[in-house]
C-alpha cells in the first residue's frame, strides 16, 4: 500500500506559536509547514474511543533514544538508518484499540533548534506520494536540500527530508519507521502523532517526540574564501589579506581537526608551509580556519618569488584522514593564488548589507606554563624547574617557601608554578574568550549587483592584492552616453556633492576600497534631464576606471565590467495591464525607494495607454481622477481618497479599459477607494486601497445622492439595470475583484456577496482579492 504526505496549509513562524496560530489555519501566508505522513488515502472518522498517550523514539536496533534540549551526540536520530517512532494509546477500550491505531498519523517539522525557526517553504499546498513499502531501497538526495538553486524552491526540495517511510501495526502501537536524509545533519526534527489534522497540538508534551539528527561523518568539501564568506579557490589574493579555510562537513561537530597548509610545486616536490594556531574546531555544517602564516615565513616566500618559480604562490590544505569519515581528499582548496606584487583584481557595483561576522573556529594553543610541576623521579631543584618553564627561579622558591638549591622529594607536595591570582586571571580570560565567540556580532557586507535604477545609492567597492593603505580614484563611464558625453565620466553624488572623480577611496585591512554613491545629479531640475534621455526603454551601460599610485614609479590602472555592463534603467516600476487576456506582468526596475509607478495598456499587443502614478510613504498611488470612461463624484475628503494599492490600481485600469470591449459604454463615476495614510474614512473597508465605490450605472456625477430608482429609471426596467450591472460585475470578476469583496443594494445580484444591502443604496462596491 503506498504512502500520502500531506504538507497542511497551517503553521506558525516558531515553535512556540505552533498552538496559537492553529485555529488560523494560514500556512500559505506565514511560509512554514506541517508534514503529514499518512498509510493509506481512507477517510477518518471524527472519533476515536482510545486516545494517544506516549510517543517514544527508538534506534534501528530498537533501542531508546533519550531527549536532550542542547545537541548532545548520545541523543540524537541517525541519519540514512531507520528511526523508529512507537504510538501507544491509553487503551481506554480496548475493543476498538486496533482500529484505533489504524488512524494515528504523523506529522514532523524542522527547526534549527527547540526554540529556533521552523523550515520556510513558499508552497506548502501539496499532496506527496511516496515509494511502497515493498521497495526501501530510495536513496538520499546527493545535493543539499537546504541550499536551493536557481532552478529549485526549498518547497520541493523538502520532500527530500526523509526518503523511507513505513507505518507498522502491533497490538498495543503503531510504529513509524523512517529513514532522514542526511542533509538534516544537525537539525531538531519534531515528530507528533495525531489522529486528524485539528487534533494537532503542537505543544511539546506527549504526543511529540524531538530530537536532534545526525549524519555520518563526512567532509562535503573544502575551499577557501574571503571575509565576505565569498568563495577565492583559483583567485588571487595579497599576502596579507584575510583567508579563511572554509569547511562543510556533515555529523562532525564538536570535533577538533589540525590543518596543514602546502604549496603545489606541479610534480617538482609539494612544500609544506608552517602555520600558526592550526588547530580548529568543527561548529556547525560550516567551519571557518584562519589562515595564519608567520610574519617571517611570508618573508622568506616573498624574497623567493621572482626566481624561477615565479611570483605566484599556489596553496591547498590537508586534513587528517580519521576513521569512519568519508569525503577525504589528499588535498582541499586547489588552489588559493598568492602574490606579492600590488594589483587591484576587481571592481563592482554593490549593495550594502548586514550579517553574522564569521566565527573563527581556530583553538588557542595550549598554555606554554601548567599551574603546577610534579616532582620527577630524578633529583630537581627550583632552579632546574625555573629554568625548564623559563621562569624566575628567586619568585619560584618565595612562591612555594622553599629554597633555591635544595633537592626536592619525588612524589612530593606539588610546585607552584603560578599564583593564584594568576590562575583566576587566566581562567577569566578563557572565560571572556568563550563567551566572545558565543555572541555573534553582525558587519556590513557587499553584494554585487549588475543593475539599479537611475537615482539609487549604491556602493562601489574596488578588491586588491598588497595594497593596503594606498588611495584609489575611480571614474564611471557609459557606453551609451547617456549620462555623459562619450568618454567622459559620468557625474554622481558622494556625500551629496557632485563629482566625476571619486578620490582617494582608501585600501583597508581586507585590501577594499569602498564608498558610496548616488547614481544621479544633485538638482531635481537635472535630475528630470537625466530622467528624460531614458525614454523609450534606453538603458544606460557603465563601466569603470580604477587608478592607484602605488609609488613614485608605478601607478596601477584597471577598467572593469567593460565586457559585462553594469546597467542603469529608467527610476520606474512597470505594470503592463493586457485587456485582450485580462492578465496583468508586474516589472520591477532594481532600484531603491524608487517611487514612480507606470501602467501601460495593452491591446492584442498593442499599446493603447499609459498611466503614471507616484506612491507615498503608506504604500499607496494616487489614482487618476478622469479617464476615457471614468470620472469621480461626491467630496473629497482632507488629503484624497483616490489612494490605491499598486496592484489594485493596475486591475482597476484593466476592468475599466476592458468595459468597452464587452460591449459596456457607461462612463463610470468612483469616490471612496483610500485615505492617503490609510485612516478611517467612515468605512469599515477602503483603508488598504483595495475596495472601490462606483455609482450605479446610468447615474452621472453631479451633486446630490443618486439612488437605485435613479439608476433604474435611466434603463425603463429593473431587468435590464440590473442586467447592466451584473455586466459590469463580470468584468470586474475577470480582473480579480472576486464576488465575497463585492456589495450591491440587493441581495441577489450576480457576483456579489449579498450583504450589507442597505449602505449601498446610492453605489456598488467592488472589492480586489486579498
Amino acid at each position: 500500500m503506498g504512502l500520502n504526505i500531506k504538507i497542511l496549509d497551517r503553521g506558525p513562524r516558531t515553535f512556540a506559536e505552533f498552538k496559537a496560530r492553529l485555529a488560523a489555519q494560514d500556512l500559505a501566508s506565514t511560509g512554514n509547514f506541517t508534514t503529514v505522513v499518512n498509510n493509506a488515502n481512507t477517510t477518518v472518522e471524527d472519533r476515536t474511543n482510545n486516545k494517544i498517550k506516549t510517543i517514544t523514539v527508538f534506534d534501528k536496533e530498537d533501542k531508546k533514544i533519550g531527549y536532550s534540549e542542547k545537541y548532545n551526540e548520545a541523543c540524537t536520530a541517525k541519519a540514512q538508518e531507520e528511526t523508529w517512532y512507537k504510538v501507544g494509546l491509553d487503551e481506554l477500550d480496548c475493543d476498538t484499540l486496533e482500529k484505533d491505531l489504524r488512524k494515528v498519523k504523523f506529522c514532523f517539522w524542522v527547526q534549527d533548534h527547540p526554540k529556533g525557526k521552523m523550515m520556510v517553504i513558499d508552497n506548502p499546498k501539496k499532496v506527496i506520494m511516496i515509494r511502497k513499502k515493498s521497495n526501501p531501497f530510495t536513496k538520499d538526495s546527493t545535493t543539499d536540500i537546504l541550499e536551493t538553486k536557481n532552478t529549485e524552491t526549498l518547497t520541493k526540495n523538502l520532500e527530500k527530508a526523509y526518503y523511507y517511510a513505513v507505518i507498522e501495526y502491533t497490538e498495543k502501537e503503531a510504529i513509524l519507521k523512517i529513514k532522514w536524509s542526511k542533509w538534516l545533519d544537525g537539525y531538531f526534527i519534531r515528530v507528533e502523532a495525531c489522529f486528524r489534522r485539528v487534533n494537532i497540538k503542537a505543544d511539546g508534551g506527549k504526543t511529540t517526540a524531538s530530537r536532534y539528527l545526525q549524519s555520518s561523518p563526512e567532509i562535503v568539501k573544502g575551499y577557501w574564501v574571503n571575509d565576505k564568506r565569498n568563495n577565492i579557490t583559483n583567485k588571487i589574493v595579497g599576502y596579507k589579506d584575510t583567508v579563511y579555510m572554509c569547511l562543510k562537513t556533515l555529523g562532525m561537530k564538536n570535533k577538533n581537526l589540525t590543518a596543514e597548509l602546502w604549496e603545489d610545486d606541479y610534480g617538482y616536490g609539494d612544500e609544506q608551509i608552517e602555520i600558526e594556531n592550526a588547530a580548529f574546531e568543527i561548529k556547525g555544517r560550516y567551519t571557518y580556519k584562519k589562515l595564519e602564516i608567520p610574519d617571517s615565513v611570508n618573508e622568506n616566500y616573498q624574497k623567493k618569488r621572482g626566481g624561477i618559480e615565479g611570483d605566484q604562490l599556489e596553496l591547498y590544505f590537508k586534513l587528517p584522514q580519521e576513521k569512519n569519515t568519508t569525503g577525504y581528499k589528499t588535498g582541499f582548496g586547489n588552489s588559493l593564488n598568492i602574490i606579492s606584487k600590488e594589483k587591484i583584481t576587481n571592481a563592482y557595483f554593490s549593495l550594502e548589507k548586514k550579517r553574522n561576522q564569521i566565527q573563527d573556529s581556530t583553538l588557542p594553543e595550549p598554555e606554554q606554563t601548567p599551574n603546577i610541576h610534579i616532582v620527577g623521579v630524578s633529583k630537581e631543584t627550583i632552579n632546574k624547574i625555573a629554568k625548564t618553564y623559563g621562569l624566575d627561579a628567586g619568585k619560584l622558591a618565595k612562591l612555594n617557601n622553599v629554597e633555591e638549591n635544595k633537592g626536592l622529594t619525588y612524589g612530593g607536595v606539588p610546585i607552584k608554578l603560578k599564583t593564584t591570582a594568576e590562575i583566576a586571571a587566566n581562567e577569566k580570560a578563557k572565560k571572556a574568550r568563550a563567551t566572545k565567540q558565543e555572541k555573534a556580532k553582525t558587519e556590513p557586507y557587499y553584494e554585487p549587483i549588475s543593475t539599479a535604477s537611475l537615482g539609487s545609492e549604491v556602493w562601489l567597492v574596488v578588491e586588491s592584492a598588497n595594497l593596503r593603505g594606498k588611495k584609489a580614484t575611480i571614474e564611471i563611464y557609459d557606453k551609451e552616453a547617456l549620462l555623459a558625453e562619450d568618454k567622459k565620466p559620468i557625474t554622481v553624488l558622494k556625500d551629496d556633492t557632485e563629482v566625476t572623480k571619486l578620490e582617494n577611496v582608501t585600501f583597508d585591512d581586507n585590501g577594499q576600497a569602498k564608498v558610496k554613491i548616488k547614481l544621479r545629479k544633485k538638482s531635481d531640475a537635472d535630475y528630470k534631464k537625466q530622467k528624460d534621455k531614458f525614454k523609450d526603454d534606453k538603458i544606460a551601460k557603465l563601466f569603470l576606471k580604477v587608478t592607484c599610485k602605488v609609488d613614485a614609479k608605478r601607478i596601477l590602472i584597471k577598467e572593469f565590467l567593460v565586457d559585462k555592463e553594469f546597467d542603469i534603467y529608467e527610476p520606474i516600476h512597470t505594470y503592463n495591464v493586457n485587456i485582450s487576456t485580462s492578465k496583468i506582468e508586474k516589472i520591477l526596475n532594481p532600484g531603491i525607494e524608487i517611487k514612480e509607478y507606470r501602467f501601460l495598456i495593452f491591446k492584442n499587443k498593442k499599446k493603447i495607454a499609459s498611466h503614471d502614478m507616484l506612491i507615498n510613504k503608506h504604500k499607496l498611488l494616487g489614482f487618476p481622477k478622469s479617464g476615457s470612461n471614468w470620472g469621480r463624484y461626491g467630496s473629497r475628503d482632507k488629503g484624497g481618497d483616490n489612494w490605491i494599492d499598486e496592484e489594485t490600481a493596475a486591475a482597476f485600469l484593466g476592468f475599466l479599459y476592458s468595459l468597452p470591449e464587452n460591449n459596456i459604454s457607461e462612463t463610470l463615476y468612483y469616490n471612496d477607494i483610500s485615505a492617503n495614510d490609510k485612516r478611517n474614512i467612515g468605512h469599515k473597508s477602503h483603508r488598504t486601497g483595495k475596495d472601490i465605490d462606483i455609482r450605479y450605472p446610468g447615474a452621472d456625477n453631479s451633486a446630490g445622492e443618486k439612488l437605485w430608482g435613479v439608476s433604474k429609471e435611466v434603463y425603463v426596467t429593473e431587468e435590464k439595470f440590473v442586467k447592466k450591472l451584473e455586466d459590469i460585475l463580470d468584468v470586474a470578476v475577470k480582473w480579480n475583484f472576486i464576488k465575497k469583496h463585492n456589495y450591491a443594494y440587493k441581495k441577489d445580484i450576480k457576483n456579489t456577496k449579498g450583504s450589507a444591502v442597505s449602505v449601498h443604496q446610492n453605489h456598488f462596491h467592488i472589492g480586489y482579492k486579498r
